[in-house]
């Protein structure tokens, strides 16, 4: 799965396998409440997250941004200062968005 950082359209089926990884669970879980519904939210699940972890790892968005490492911060110029910080906002936002997304689902499954 670690193909979904490439730059060609050689991502998209890494890709596929890490949203499926999530969507499967999803849908495993909300089929109790009902199959239809458990469908949808395994599409909605699969879908910001292949939207979300595209945006990050492509060089042309959020992939921009690198991390320092310890050897790299001794020496670093404040642009690389600057795309590291870049870098774990994009984290973050990224872990938002699943979060976001995970409560949605949790939503629509406990609204009754």
């Amino acid at each position: 799965m670690l193909g979904k950082f490439r730059p060609d359209w050689g991502f998209v089926f890494p890709l596929l396998a890490h949203v499926g990884v999530h969507a499967g669970f999803t849908f495993l879980i909300a089929v109790w409440f009902g199959f239809k519904q458990a469908i949808c939210l395994a599409l909605f699940d699969a879908t910001t997250h292949f939207i979300m972890d595209r945006i990050k790892a492509s060089k042309k968005y959020l992939g921009r941004f690198k991390p320092l490492t310890e050897e790299t911060a001794k020496t670093a110029t404040s642009e690389q200062w600057r795309s590291n910080d870049w870098f774990w906002y994009s984290i973050g936002l990224d872990q938002a968005v699943h979060n976001i997304s995970d409560l949605i689902v949790i939503w629509f499954l406990v609204r009754g």
